[in-house]
């Protein structure tokens, strides 16, 4: 009677009980799958030790939301304090997606997309001394989409393919 009655007691308790789990790394290696025209390629590497070609392009990838950040913030921020305005800031973020292209001439194109980048400026302003304008703008361009070109067949890079725009929306 009394394991029955104790039995019927944990089941009761089980109810308001909470338990909680840790996730656990089984490997850590870095795996990439490419697939064309009916077969498939597999080539992994570990991430401990000394970094291979895989690694320093994961190390390259995780940089580029960085740099990119870094490259508009040089060229947007003399252009706001020129124009009589300071800038206050740029960020970036989202998740790159990227997009490897190879062609049958041995060109390969590389896309870059799913970025936004937000620039915040300050501009004040005073008129006949009574009236005081303070402003802070705001501007946020959406899916950033860089599309570049690498190598090329006769050593003149194609002007066609390649071209580097921001989409803003």
């Amino acid at each position: 009677m009394k394991i029955k009655l104790l039995v019927v007691a944990l089941g009761a308790v089980s109810g308001i009980a909470q338990a909680g789990w840790r996730p656990v790394i089984r490997s850590d290696n870095l795996n990439v799958a490419v697939n064309y025209g009916g077969g498939s390629v597999a080539y992994a590497e570990s991430r401990i030790g000394v970094m291979g070609p895989l690694g320093r392009v994961v190390s390259q990838l995780k940089a580029l939301p960085y740099d990119l950040q870094q490259g508009l913030n040089g060229r947007v921020a003399p252009m706001i304090n020129q124009n009589g305005a300071s800038f206050q800031g740029g960020s970036v973020s989202g998740n790159a997606v990227v997009t490897i292209q190879p062609s049958a001439s041995g060109v390969t194109y590389l896309s870059v997309s799913g970025l936004n980048y937000q620039v915040t400026s300050h501009f004040s302003a005073r008129k006949w001394g009574v009236i005081k304008a303070d402003c802070t703008n705001t501007l946020t361009l959406s899916n950033i989409a860089v599309t570049g070109q690498y190598g090329s067949v006769n050593g003149v890079l194609d002007p066609g393919p390649f071209n580097a725009e921001l989409v803003g929306k």
